[in-house]
This record gives C-alpha cells, structure tokens and sequence, in this order.
C-alpha cells in the first residue's frame, strides 16, 4: 500500500489484480440508508430534503418544514 493509484489498480490502492477490491463509496444515490440520511437516499447533513411519508428527525430534514412526532415527513 502506497498511497497511490498506480500499476493495474482502479483506484488508490484498490482494484485491479493484485489490490482489495475497492468499496463503494456512500453517496446520495446509492438506493442505501447510510452516513447521516434519515431515509433512503434523503436528510441528514449531505443529502436533500425528504418527501412527504419519508422518515426524518426534524423539520430540516423535510421538503415541507414538518418532521411529526412520528418522525415522518408531512
């Protein structure tokens, strides 16, 4: 491990033949609930705001401005 993407590798010292396989990075259109989303693929600090029905942990996190008691966007 160099700290360099070199020789067959596919990214920084994973891939190719000879590394790891490289992992997925997190993003707001991986279809997964991870980092800080408080629903699929919404909320949280790095993705937008939720719809309506999606889950969420406070008014900021929602399209509209109201997360309920349930902890739902309205």
């Amino acid at each position: 491990m160099d700290q360099m993407k070199n020789q067959d590798e596919t990214d920084v010292d994973c891939g190719g033949i000879s590394c790891p396989k490289c992992e997925a990075s997190a993003s707001c259109q991986d279809k997964i609930k991870n980092q800080d989303e408080t629903d699929i693929d919404c909320g949280g600090s790095k993705c937008q705001k939720c719809e309506d029905s999606k889950m969420c942990k406070d008014n900021c996190d929602c399209v509209g401005g109201i997360c309920t008691s349930n902890k739902i966007c309205s």
